[in-house]
């Protein structure tokens, strides 16, 4: 279990520094060689990303990529569900950032703030905000997602039932267990998430 959260923290937190990274470099004004090389990078990563399965990412990540490292199985597990999470999690952010209104943008120019800087302290904290149910929901994803991390070794919830079901031949016990564990998870972070955004993120 402790894996399990592992794995779904730290891939959300690494989610979101990829996500607000490429938001600023594709909001960005800047029409430098560099800049454009790197907008299109940020372009495939997203299509990869989020064209194909988590599954094959995990399994390319960690037999094609990391092929020589073994016993960090936990880490790459992390680096994995990081990329994965970055791809949705910039599009999420996008939305917010666009929910922002435009005048907040000028504004902050106006008052003599750097692009950079305007969107770091005003644009950025606004779109978190607006964006804070879907990450929310991004976050509930990733957990019920790192059932398949076992395929590469790592040990967590859905691998531990396994084992104990091939162990005991208890199988119906052991999974309908594992569900009802999954299932307290998501009821009690959802419900954290709900209780955050109407005592912290409510709009006076």
């Amino acid at each position: 279990l402790l894996n399990t959260f592992m794995i779904s923290i730290s891939g959300l937190i690494l989610g979101l520094i990829i996500g607000t990274l490429i938001n600023i470099l594709n909001f960005s004004k800047s029409n430098h060689v560099i800049m454009i090389i790197l907008r299109k990078l940020c372009s495939y990563y997203l299509s990869i990303f989020r064209g194909t399965p988590l599954m094959v990412q995990l399994l390319i990540i960690y037999f094609i990529i990391f092929a020589s490292v073994r016993g960090q199985e936990l880490t790459i597990a992390i680096i994995a569900y990081g990329l994965n999470s970055g791809a949705y999690v910039c599009e999420i952010l996008r939305g917010g950032i666009n929910a922002v209104p435009k005048g907040q943008l000028e504004a902050g120019l106006s008052l003599g703030f750097s692009y950079n800087q305007t969107m770091k302290k005003i644009i950025i904290p606004q779109a978190i905000r607006n964006a804070f149910p879907s990450i929310g929901n991004e976050f509930i994803s990733i957990i019920k997602e790192t059932s398949i991390v076992g395929f590469i070794g790592a040990v967590e919830l859905t691998k531990v039932f396994k084992e104990i079901a091939t162990a005991t031949f208890q199988y119906t016990m052991a999974y309908l267990i594992m569900g009802i564990i999954y299932f307290v998870i998501v009821l009690i972070i959802s419900k954290l998430f709900q209780l955050f955004e109407r005592k912290v993120l409510r709009y006076d």
